[in-house]
């Protein structure tokens, strides 16, 4: 398509306005955060002053690794390469990026390998609907506090691989009421952080064990909030984790490609569960 411009902006409602449209999760709180988080990138595609697409990304670790996320195209504008000059510009943005890293569907992973990304691993999207967590126990683990904020960071960064305390603070402060806390001998070991999305109530985990993280899915899944499905997103490495949603009345839907473009970057760490990623999904 001629006559198309890429521009940079930091307005995140045509963002959270084509998640909407596209069926994803995220809300304009969210998508304020992703614009307003340290290194941000956020290109739109203009053609005249209609605004046709998008792309984002946030920089982690001072330029060791990019996530993009928030690509996305008109469906009447698509197959005329904007996606792919979208991908682009947010990449020459900061050419001093190790690896830049995306969750693609499978067709769309067919356009990012294309470009050169490469496939590092799969994960998927587990949903469970209100009524399979209801009743479950509200017990085995306690709340957490805005006093546990730098430990949790601290918890996050390990497991995550970069420091993101934003993140963290940003999904306390808005959903306090979900985020719950492991310790032993007076040591965080594990916590949940919840997000309600527009579809569904996000969960993510970081444990030490598989036990721990079951127990921390049952206290944070069982709150209910507004009757939204629970949703949990698992890599294929974490199969224990995966096995014991499926049991539990959790059902696969959407199968992510998790792909890297540049230097190789480690898989996440296995007690990583129930990822937020580099973004929200």
């Amino acid at each position: 398509m001629d006559g198309f411009e890429i521009r940079a902006s930091r307005d995140p409602q045509p963002m959270a306005d084509f998640a909407r449209q596209a069926g994803w999760n995220q809300t304009i709180a969210e998508c304020q955060l992703l614009v307003d988080a340290p290194a941000a990138i956020t290109l739109y595609a203009f053609k005249g002053t209609a605004i046709i697409g998008s792309a984002a990304a946030q920089v982690y670790g001072g330029g060791r690794m990019g996530f993009v996320n928030m690509v996305f195209v008109l469906p009447e504008s698509r197959g005329h390469g904007i996606a792919t000059a979208l991908l682009k510009a947010v990449m020459a943005a900061r050419p001093d990026v190790a690896t830049w890293r995306l969750y693609a569907t499978e067709a769309g992973s067919k356009v990012y390998a294309k470009i050169g990304y490469r496939q590092a691993f799969t994960m998927a999207k587990y949903f469970a609907a209100p009524e399979v967590v209801r009743a479950w126990p509200r017990e085995g683990a306690e709340a957490m506090t805005a006093a546990d904020i730098p430990a949790v960071a601290a918890c996050d960064a390990a497991a995550f691989g970069f420091s993101r305390p934003w993140v963290v603070d940003f999904l306390y402060r808005r959903q306090p009421a979900l985020a719950f806390k492991l310790c032993r001998d007076g040591r965080l070991t594990g916590f949940s952080l919840g997000r309600v999305g527009a579809n569904a109530r996000h969960v993510a985990i970081n444990a030490a064990s598989q036990a721990d993280a079951c127990a921390l899915l049952r206290r944070s899944a069982a709150e209910e909030h507004a009757g939204r499905p629970v949703q949990v997103m698992a890599y294929e490495t974490q199969r224990d984790f995966t096995a014991y949603l499926l049991s539990s009345g959790f059902k696969a839907t959407v199968t992510m490609y998790v792909m890297d473009f540049g230097a190789p970057c480690p898989q996440p760490s296995t007690n990583y569960v129930g990822a937020f990623g580099g973004e929200f999904a």
